[in-house]
């Protein structure tokens, strides 16, 4: 057995992929995704809305320096975006679950 096979299901793991975008094929039941690690500088909630279980999102260690909320992620409970260039506190509306938001080591004064 692989480490493929140690991951739940429901979690998928685009860590360290080099990504710039966010990709669209991924699996409807995804409740869990990890995009940390890559070059993503700008990211909207719009880009999520095709995963209607998503409850935890780490874009941690990216160069994201906006996060576009509007169109809602109603199951999102956790919402990491620790070590990026973000440098206001983004708009949370469309979030109406989130109970843990991680910001540490964003440019936020």
């Amino acid at each position: 057995m692989g480490p493929f096979w140690d991951i739940p299901p429901g979690v998928v793991n685009c860590s360290g992929k080099g990504l710039s975008v966010v990709p669209l094929a991924l699996p409807r039941n995804t409740g869990i995704l990890l995009l940390s690690s890559n070059r993503l500088a700008s990211v909207s909630t719009a880009s999520f809305q095709h995963l209607p279980e998503l409850a935890e999102l780490d874009l941690s260690g990216n160069a994201l320096g906006a996060l576009h909320t509007g169109p809602p992620l109603p199951l999102l409970q956790e919402l990491v975006l620790s070590h990026n260039a973000l440098g206001v506190l983004p708009t949370l509306q469309g979030l109406p679950a989130l109970t843990r938001l991680a910001l540490a080591h964003n440019n936020i004064s």
